[in-house]
């Protein structure tokens, strides 16, 4: 090979574009992805919790001489099996962001518009299940009067508004209640790492 054949090997080497990623792209993936499985890993926790307390509610169920309760316990049991498997689809897709070959603005913009979306809806979720369990509650109580706790006869007459009251009353504490600890539990398991991602898509944002 003559000199002039190396030389030009060399130089079409070296005007071949080289891709190389900043120290600052590394680190934006890098974190984006460490959210992305703490999200996982807490939807498939969730997913468990369910699953196990499933089983939990059909023994006490069934162990329960107290048909009013059982069938409330059945139900719930149900509602969970029905349940698990839509966190399971939220990981399931998660898995499948982290293997996508796509932007990094792409996924998480796509990625956190599903997040907040599921966020919000679990939540007005929780607030109607209370009303509606409640007034289930009362419905097979009233179903099964025979095997309501104590005695009829030593039960306090009340007035219809005085029954209404105490509903109202009953149903804007458990609420107030239920709106509070979703409202942590919510945040714990995913509204931190929503407000991280949103973070991230800004950064993403702005260096483009």
């Amino acid at each position: 090979m003559d000199l002039d054949a190396l030389k030009s090997g060399i130089n079409s080497r070296l005007e071949q574009p080289v891709t190389v990623m900043s120290r600052t792209v590394v680190c934006r993936v890098s974190r984006s992805r460490g959210l992305l499985l703490r999200l996982r890993r807490n939807l498939w926790m969730e997913t468990a919790l369910y699953l196990l307390c499933t089983p939990v509610m059909l023994f006490e169920a069934w162990r329960t001489e107290d048909s009013a309760l059982a069938i409330y316990l059945v139900t719930c049991a149900v509602v969970m099996c029905l349940l698990a498997p839509v966190f399971a689809g939220l990981a399931r897709r998660i898995t499948r962001h982290i293997h996508a070959d796509r932007s990094v603005q792409e996924g998480l913009k796509e990625l956190l518009d599903i997040m907040k979306t599921y966020q919000r809806r679990y939540m007005l979720f929780n607030l109607i299940m209370v009303p509606v369990c409640l007034i289930y509650a009362i419905a097979l109580v009233l179903a099964f009067p025979g095997e309501a706790p104590g005695d009829a006869a030593d039960a306090i007459p009340m007035a219809a508004w005085q029954i209404w009251l105490m509903f109202a009353g009953s149903l804007l504490l458990l609420m107030a209640s239920t709106w509070f600890i979703a409202k942590w539990w919510i945040h714990w398991l995913y509204g931190r790492y929503i407000r991280d991602l949103e973070t991230e898509v800004r950064n993403v944002e702005e260096t483009e």
